[in-house]
């Protein structure tokens, strides 16, 4: 279940400093994988539980060397 995440996310587009634009995901769609869950009859509480840590994981993708605060801000 957990391993499905990842293809949930929501994208942003950024423009960069010198021109142009990048899209970066900023977001889990936690409707999409609470539904995913509910239909892989997942525990429910345990997935609500979960899903922020989950994201944060994705977003950072493992980087140990980012803040608390900074991986909550992106």
């Amino acid at each position: 279940m957990i391993a499905g995440c990842g293809s949930q996310l929501q994208y942003a587009q950024f423009a960069l400093p010198m021109g142009g634009s990048i899209m970066r995901p900023v977001a889990l769609k936690f409707g999409t994988v609470l539904a995913m869950g509910e239909a892989m009859e997942a525990d429910m509480a345990l997935l609500a539980r979960v899903l922020p840590g989950v994201e944060a994981a994705i977003l950072t993708g493992g980087d140990d060397d980012l803040s608390e605060e900074e991986a909550e801000n992106g």
